[in-house]
């Protein structure tokens, strides 16, 4: 998402919309897409952060298929 949406978001390294908010990363994309995308105004981070996290699949789980990244370590 960060790639096609964010300028200058190299195409390696860490995304530059990660955000670190009380010992946990979040997705700044879905948080406050306006800042990240360089829009004019945040009037719709609600409509996009919604459409961000849809088309990322945020709360659905993890989907890796590392077993190590699940948890499923036995």
């Amino acid at each position: 998402m960060a790639r096609e949406h964010i300028p200058d978001q190299p195409a390696g390294g860490p995304c530059q919309a990660l955000e670190h908010d009380a010992g946990r990363f979040v997705c700044g994309m879905i948080r406050r897409p306006s800042h990240y995308m360089r829009l004019p105004n945040d009037w719709a981070d609600g409509v996009l952060g919604d459409m961000i996290a849809n088309a990322l699949g945020a709360g659905r789980g993890c989907d890796a298929d590392d077993p190590e990244a699940t948890g499923a370590v036995s």
